[in-house]
């Protein structure tokens, strides 16, 4: 059964999929992107929690906004950010983007690019790179939820007012976000 999380932009994506790349504002990085750390990766970073990560990404509906990601994530037992995850299971947020140009982003951001913001102050999340084979996820205390929860998010992905991590995604079928 495919998850609520991505369940609910299935009805977009056929208006997304038909506009063209030119039409997204800061070239946003439409499509799906994921990664499953290795178990070396994993033993050289013990402090690293995320276990899978995967984020759609797709052009705000409404354009108001520049686009949208839709972020689910799996923690393992240790590392930061784990408190109050069960190893495991899946965790979610739905961020919303925008270029950067008036205000100055949050202190852990860096200048320019797009920043996406989680509602309920969730926190926030910077598109660092892209390029064809590769997104890079700039996180600055961003809360996730259980899968079902709304605004419930108490598991950090990252420590506020610590060194942002970035995460390295790369694409894939679509239908892995969607199903997966």
């Amino acid at each position: 059964m495919p998850s609520t999380i991505f369940t609910r932009v299935s009805s977009v994506l056929a208006f997304a999929c038909a506009l063209p790349v030119a039409a997204l504002a800061g070239d946003f990085p439409e499509g799906c992107y994921a990664r499953a750390y290795s178990e070396a990766h994993l033993a050289r970073n013990p402090r690293q929690s995320v276990t899978q990560m995967l984020v759609l990404a797709e052009p705000d509906p409404t354009e108001l906004l520049d686009g949208q990601m839709f972020l689910k994530v799996q923690f393992r037992g240790q590392g930061i950010g784990v408190e109050n995850a069960v190893p495991g299971g899946w965790y979610g947020q739905t961020l919303y983007c925008r270029v950067q140009g008036g205000p100055t982003p949050p202190g852990w951001a860096k200048g320019g690019g797009i920043v996406c913001f989680a509602e309920c102050d969730g926190g926030a999340m910077q598109i660092a790179s892209f390029t064809g084979d590769k997104l890079d996820l700039r996180t600055g205390g961003l809360f996730v939820d259980e899968a079902g929860g709304e605004c419930e998010g108490n598991t950090l992905l990252t420590a506020e007012g610590q060194q942002s991590v970035i995460f390295r995604l790369h694409p894939v079928d679509l239908d892995f976000c969607l199903n997966g």
